[in-house]
This record gives C-alpha cells, structure tokens and sequence, in this order.
C-alpha cells in the first residue's frame, strides 16, 4: 500500500481502517460487531510482514480516541511498536527520527487513560420526497462577485431518476434525486416550457463535443433544501440533451447557485464550439462520437511497412524498438522556443503516428521499428480537433521540384514509452494530407527529441510562408482563414 509520510495515516491503510470503523459506527453496529467486521476485512493486511503496523496502529488510535480500544487491540499494538523499531522499514536516518516521535507518541497515549466513551451519532438513511418528472425552480438572489448580470434569474430542475447512494457512511444507502438543470432569464410558468431553455452543463468532452448534464443531488436532510425552492409541476415529455456524456457527478446546494452559473457559460461555450468542430472537422455530433469511441486509425495510403528482421547475431536493438502505433496522437508542449521565438512558448507540438517503417539505424541488415510521423503547432490544446485545418510542419523544401517534406522517421534516444514532456493524446484520424508532398526526402532525415522544438517551429513558419499566412501569429485565425479557402 502507498506510503507518503511517517504518520499514522500517512498511508492508504491507515485512512481505510480509520474511515471504515466509523462507517460501521455511523452505520448503527456494535462496537463488538465493528471491530469484528474489521478483523475480518483487513485478515490479510494484519498478518503482513509490512502491512500490520498500519492497520493496527490506525486501529488502536481510532478506538482509543473514541473509548472503544480494547485489551486485545491495545496489546497488539504495543508489541508491534516494539518490534518496528527493529525492523527498518524506513531507510533514511531523519525518516527514521521522525518515525520514532510518531510511535513514542503512540506508545505514551496507549499507556495513559482512555478518554470515556464517546457518543457517535447513527447515520439514518436519507429518502428524497422528490420523484422523477417533477419540475423545480430556484431563482437566483445575490449572485457571485462579477457574475452580477444574473440577479434574479431562474435555474430550472428537473427530476429525472432516483438512485441509490452511499455519499456519507458507507453501508447506509440513501435514496437521492439524479437532475438536469436548465437557464432562464424569464420565470417559466409552465413545466411544458422547459424544453426550449438551454441546459447547464458541469462537463465538455473536447474530442467530440459532446456535454455532460446529469447530477446527482446529494444531501443528509431536508432541511438542506432552500426554504425559496418553487415547485413549478410535472413534465412528461422532458427532451434530454443530444448524446449526452453519461459521467457521475453530485452537487450540494451550498454552491449551487455559483455552479450553476459557471456552469451554464461553460454550456454556452459548448455550444459554439459544437458549431466550430463541425465546421472544421465536417462531421456531425453523432458522426465524431461514433469515430472516438471506434478509435479509428490512419489509413495506410503511402509508404512501405517493411518485415522486421531478427537474427540471433543481429536482434533488434531496444533502443530503437517503436511502441507507438499508427494512428496514435502524442501532445509536446513549448517550454523552452528557441532564441528570438519566445512567442512560441507554451504551444503544443502534436505528433501524429502515420505508419511504422523498419529503418537501418544501427546495424546494417537489420531493420529497427520507426513510427514516421506528420507535426503540426497548436497555440491552444482545444483546437486541436481541428488539427486537419491546421498547417503541418515542413521540414525542408526540394530545390528542383518544390516539394515539401512532411513525413519523418521518428527517434527517442533515450528509448522510453513515452519521451519526458510528451503525453498521449489518443488516435485522431488525420482527414487531409500535405499537398505537394515530397515522400523520398525523408529517407535522409530523422526527427529526434533532442531538436523536436527547433524543426517543428521552423518548419512550422516555412510552411506558413509557403501557404501565404505569415503574419498570423495564432490558431485560430489561421483555421478560419483555412476553412475560408476551402470553402470557396
């Protein structure tokens, strides 16, 4: 189990034993029934050579602290103090000390008297009196700092489902209300009316743009519910959001009024960038869900996969031996721009895995696997759905027939899954290719991690120069002036 600290709960048993004795309390069980159930759940952990002291411990002091601790666990406890002060199970001789204090500590209090027991309150099951279809309105009074425009505004709830939760004790289910939330200026002043206001969404899905709506209102009582709740009535026929993102989620009405807001301008933002990824990509809502969740790869139009040779004089070489695949998306992001290029620092490099070539790099006759990859710059990480309207990178320009050279061999020389800096972004199929490419250059050229940042912000501004669109120094501007062409 993980360990961060010397303290007693600095360690995922410890704050599992603590949370799961109280649970049980909370839950309405004996003291002899929880400690029984303990005993049984961490068997296994507390015959571990390591484990035991921090279920023990957590144990002891939980229940000493409560006037529970019993002779037995008591006893345990003060041997296995012992006995780790023999065992080295932390290296380090300042560890070690700090260490020490928490068990002599430990030790102190086990030996003084028991505080008298302590009264834990039973946890009783909480039931909503909300059922599905009804319509709740909660007006908005006092709203945030800067957010003023929304003074007497209306949130809109509907009640779509019960479920059944475990959000304070674990073992006691309450029974709570899942619901969508929606916007208006106006007061509606029919639940017939709600369909054609637009939601609040806690959630946008960037790859698609799709949203998440659903919530699960989690509260102990109903004495929680603002005393201004409305109930407006019933709506049969509630129309749910399009291939909606199915995510779990609560709220709790302390900020529901201050979510609520955020979370209809994060709607409104959805909602054009909807428009935007459609325009860019040419694909409907429905068309991008089907292609994520396929995880479509790039197509093999060009190039040659050629057969790994293995000889048992000549394997392949580890340092060279491709994991990525066709298809795959890897995101590498601008710290450090060259000199006279700070604009570019925090850009995003994107790499994307066109196929896997078997290239000679280090041993003649032997073919090591090279994912060869397209590049391309992107000044913000959620345009990168509309990488097919962005310029690739060009890493050099023939002399005699004007063609670029686009498609590289690329090399990790420090042979990791995943180069420092650099982070998966998943597969993205690549819909338009380079124009005017120029395919046997790159049979001279190797793209490597030590210069990534120095070509691909070259040939990200050659290839600028080369489409007419030096001067346009971002993303966006650059896309729609993209989408403009190819439009006309």
């Amino acid at each position: 189990m993980g360990n961060w600290g010397t303290g007693l709960y600095s360690n995922d048993l410890g704050e599992d034993v603590k949370d799961e004795y109280l649970s049980k309390l909370k839950g309405g069980k004996s003291d002899e029934e929880t400690l029984a159930e303990i005993f049984q759940s961490y068997k296994e952990e507390m015959e571990d050579d390591d484990d035991q002291y921090d279920v023990w411990f957590a144990l002891a002091d939980t229940m000493w602290k409560r006037g529970r601790l019993t002779y037995e666990v008591k006893s345990k406890a003060l041997v296995l103090i012992s006995e780790e002060r023999l065992a080295n199970r932390f290296e380090d001789e300042k560890t070690k000390k700090a260490r020490n204090k928490v068990l002599e500590k430990l030790e102190a209090q086990l030996n003084t008297e028991m505080p008298k027991r302590k009264r834990i309150a039973v946890h009783q099951p909480f039931i909503t009196k909300w059922t599905p279809r009804e319509v709740y309105l909660y007006q908005i009074k006092n709203p945030p700092e800067g957010k003023e425009e929304y003074e007497d505004w209306w949130v809109v709830i509907y009640v779509s489902r019960l479920g059944e939760m475990e959000p304070v004790v674990r073992g006691v289910v309450d029974v709570v209300p899942y619901i969508y939330l929606k916007m208006s200026k106006e007061k509606p002043k029919d639940a017939s009316q709600i369909n054609s206001l637009p939601f609040i969404g806690w959630s946008i899905e960037w790859s698609t743009g799709q949203g998440a709506f659903e919530k699960a209102l989690v509260e102990t009582s109903h004495r929680s519910y603002p005393k201004e709740i409305e109930f407006l009535g019933i709506c049969e026929d509630f129309q749910y959001p399009t291939l909606e993102i199915k995510r779990e989620d609560f709220q709790l009405w302390w900020s529901f009024k201050a979510d609520a807001i955020e979370e209809y301008e994060r709607e409104l933002q959805r909602i054009e960038y909807n428009k935007l990824l459609e325009r860019a990509t040419g694909l409907q809502l429905e068309d991008r869900v089907s292609f994520v969740q396929g995880h479509q790869s790039l197509p093999i139009k060009r190039g040659k996969n050629h057969k790994i040779k293995r000889t048992d004089n000549h394997p392949i070489h580890s340092s060279h031996k491709n994991r990525w695949w066709i298809g795959d998306r890897f995101e590498y992001i601008i710290d450090q721009p060259p000199e006279g290029k700070e604009q570019y620092k925090g850009w995003k490099i994107y790499l994307y895995v066109y196929e896997i070539r078997g290239m000679e790099l280090v041993v003649p006759d032997v073919m090591d696997e090279v994912p060869f990859v397209y590049v391309k710059l992107i000044d913000d990480d959620h345009l990168r759905e509309f990488a097919d309207f962005v310029p690739f990178v060009c890493f050099s320009i023939n002399k005699k027939n004007g063609k670029g050279e686009y498609l590289l061999p690329f090399v990790d020389i420090l042979d990791s899954w995943m180069p420092k800096g650099m982070k998966y972004r998943g597969k993205y199929l690549l819909r338009n290719l380079p124009d005017n490419e120029d395919l046997e250059v790159c049979k001279e050229h190797i793209l490597h991690t030590d210069h990534l940042i120095l070509e691909a912000v070259k040939g990200y501004e050659r290839e600028l120069t080369r489409l007419g669109l030096e001067g346009v120094d971002n993303t966006t501007d650059i896309i729609r002036t993209i989408i403009e062409r190819h439009n006309h």
